[in-house]
């Protein structure tokens, strides 16, 4: 029997980071399925004076920074200042980026 395969057409991860006492987001549409450490890689990549998960947020939203980086994975990316509800559960809050975390 032939083996029926899935291909991944987008995934969205949604990275936590902690600024000024609330919590914001960055979404990101990629080509594939990464983990969250190679998401920020693969950003941190295509935006190379960005030193911190800060810094980053800031180019992304100040839009010079670069999301597009050839081959890079990254389709879309925007930052969002609302969690979504199952996002205040321990759990996921604590896997919290800090504003000065290195990338």
């Amino acid at each position: 029997m032939e083996k029926i395969g899935r291909q991944v057409s987008a995934y969205h991860p949604e990275i936590l980071v902690r600024r000024a006492g609330k919590v914001i987001v960055i979404r990101v549409d990629m080509d594939d399925w990464y983990e969250e450490g190679e998401v920020l890689g693969k950003l941190a990549a295509a935006n190379p004076s960005c030193r911190t998960v800060g810094e980053l947020v800031e180019a992304i939203e100040s839009g010079e920074g670069e999301l597009s980086a050839k081959g890079s994975g990254v389709m879309a990316c925007c930052i969002s200042d609302r969690v979504r509800p199952e996002a205040s559960t321990q759990a996921v809050l604590e896997s919290v980026r800090q504003w000065d975390e290195p990338i």
